[in-house]
């Protein structure tokens, strides 16, 4: 691999980075705006809404674009083909959800404790925000930053600005705070979607059995991801209260930084180590990889040695105690970023089985002991 492709490569991470930082601060920072224009039934209604579009997006659009990270290279001379065979996949799966919760709708609407309109922007939310991803994540594939650096901003910059505008704006705000996170995904996604028909061409259905094979192994994964995430709160409510769940969350959403801090720079790396591992270089990838868990290591470190001054900036004298719960959750983000290294690997080796398997036994072992 030449010098000229490495800084590429580099030049397009910083951006990956950079942007991504710079659109998942938009949310930390807008957050104390809508507890302020929302009541607080809205505000958890929304957080109800948003924790299970989150799951559906896993569940319905399959994360087809996980796949990329191996079809660059086995689909290289048809990759925009393959693009366009994946999304038509992600799209006819979310269809079908969303025709078997329409026929059950009332039951639906009753588990998710969300009104049936809200439902259906679920599904619509899913299939253009599938156009996104993968339309995002093939750019990134080919270190062309600028457009995906573009889209990611747009979309944060419409998102905020329309739900502001419509919360204040409408009568239902609920409804206005939830079409604001709705609309400019349909919008965006649509003119993506529209561009990688346009490119494609044509499906290959072919690439679908390439592609399940993949990413349905995966879904495990990622939904154990999110136990993992959520498992710890709600086991805490239920032991000891109210109190001492909100001393830990403080120190949770530090720890949600530092997350987004490390999928941020393996956004950037995986498009990297996949040309290594393809041309078989792992001396290289030996090399880097040291830097790599180096640099999110002492950026945590750094968190840990200003978590007093931290903790008073997010929460105050009263979440105090909250510095005795950082120091865990920064040590668990170092494994979890460790444990990314090895999930890109079995990406690209096609064994997300293993993959998967980990994970649950891992979310289970949280659970249960």
């Amino acid at each position: 691999m030449s010098d000229s492709h490495n800084k590429k490569a580099l030049l397009s991470g910083f951006w990956y980075t950079s942007s991504n930082i710079l659109v998942k601060s938009l949310a930390f920072i807008t957050t104390p705006i809508f507890t302020r224009l929302l009541t607080q039934e809205e505000y958890g209604a929304f957080s109800n809404y948003a924790s299970w579009a989150s799951i559906f997006v896993i569940l319905t659009t399959l994360n087809t674009e996980s796949t990329l990270i191996s079809a660059k290279f086995d689909y290289k001379d048809r990759l925009n083909q393959y693009v366009l065979s994946i999304l038509s996949l992600s799209t006819f799966s979310t269809l079908i959800w969303m025709l078997f919760s329409s026929i059950f709708i009332s039951n639906v609407s009753e588990i998710l404790n969300l009104r049936p309109v809200y439902v259906e922007l679920i599904f619509l939310y899913c299939i253009f925000s599938a156009a996104i991803h993968i339309f995002q994540i093939n750019e990134r594939f080919r270190y062309e930053y600028k457009k995906s650096v573009a889209v990611a901003l747009s979309l944060a910059l419409l998102t905020t600005i329309l739900s502001v505008l419509l919360v204040i704006g409408m009568e239902n705000r609920l409804t206005g705070r939830i079409l604001g996170n709705v609309l400019p995904a349909v919008t965006i996604g649509a003119v993506l979607y529209i561009i990688i028909i346009f490119k494609g061409k044509r499906i290959d259905f072919g690439a679908w059995k390439y592609a399940l094979k993949i990413c349905v192994p995966y879904i495990p994964h990622l939904l154990s991801l999110t136990l993992l995430h959520s498992i710890d709160r709600i086991m805490i409510m239920d032991v000891c209260g109210k109190v001492d769940t909100a001393i830990y969350s403080v120190a949770f959403v530090i720890g949600t930084i530092i997350t987004t801090f490390g999928s941020s720079i393996n956004q950037a790396f995986s498009p990297w180590l996949g040309d290594k591992l393809n041309l078989c270089q792992f001396d290289d990838i030996r090399k880097i990889s040291k830097y790599y868990i180096g640099i999110f290591t002492v950026f945590v470190l750094g968190i840990i040695l200003l978590a007093p001054e931290i903790i008073l900036l997010f929460g105050g004298k009263q979440y105090s105690d909250s510095i005795y719960v950082l120091l865990p959750i920064a040590l668990g983000c170092i494994m979890q970023f460790i444990y990314t290294l090895f999930v890109n690997v079995e990406q690209f080796k096609k064994k997300t089985v293993w993959m998967a398997i980990a994970s649950v036994v891992a979310a289970g072992k949280k659970y249960f002991l």
